[in-house]
């Protein structure tokens, strides 16, 4: 079994009392991106509930397990007059969680492309239809895919089989001469061709490549896998 190793960050908040009498700090709250339900920010250093005299000031620090959902954090400061706890008063600020990016982490995204079912080789081009599926956690919209042809390689039976044209550089790429390609918008699978040089009529060829699929999300997320 293989566990994730979660990552935290740490939290640093600095209150300072503008009252000339001491206020008691009764809870420190906060929402995920300013919406739904606020969640104690618990436990924190010092610990809460804590008295802050008057004119004067305290730092509270705590961590908070990063998500990549989280874009930013909006704090929400509990505070009661120490001589009459009635009187409450809550403070509300905001701030970007700065977490190491981990939405193209195993756990959170997932490209599936698996062997294609059919591979043609016709007039000097290699013809397969690529099935691809990305998956993401949370959930995103894809607003593009590209593919970059990475590696390319053409291992003929022998040296007569390439007559004429044994330029490797005017093939190995896709039909569009250019080493990469790319869709707008999610796609269930990619139309992929590479040109080859003109061999020998019976001649044999071994063929490799490998294509990097770039997934560039709408959050701007960008996110790729090499197959």
């Amino acid at each position: 079994m293989v566990v994730a190793k979660k990552e935290y960050k740490s939290i640093y908040i600095k209150v300072r009392n503008n009252l000339a009498t001491p206020v008691n700090i009764v809870a420190i709250k906060y929402k995920v991106n300013g919406v739904g339900a606020s969640i104690n920010l618990s436990p924190t250093s010092p610990a809460i509930p804590q008295t802050i005299a008057g004119n004067g000031f305290e730092v509270f620090t705590a961590t908070i397990e990063c998500n990549p959902a989280i874009n930013f954090l909006k704090f929400l400061v509990d505070a009661e007059d120490v001589a009459d706890p009635d009187n409450k008063e809550t403070e509300v600020k905001s701030d970007t969680l700065h977490c190491a990016c981990a939405a193209c982490d195993e756990k959170n995204f997932t490209l599936n492309a698996p062997p294609p079912g059919n591979i043609t080789i016709s007039n000097n081009t290699i013809t397969f239809n690529q099935p691809i599926t990305v998956t993401t956690t949370p959930a995103k919209t894809i607003k593009s895919l590209k593919a970059e042809l990475v590696y390319y390689e053409m291992v003929p039976e022998n040296d007569m089989c390439i007559p004429c044209n044994k330029d490797a550089a005017t093939y190995g790429h896709f039909t569009n001469g250019i080493n990469s390609q790319e869709w707008n918008g999610p796609q269930q699978s990619l139309n992929i061709n590479i040109t080859t040089p003109q061999l020998t009529p019976c001649c044999s060829a071994v063929f490799k490549w490998c294509i990097r699929y770039k997934i560039e999300f709408k959050d701007c997320t960008t996110c790729n896998k090499l197959v």
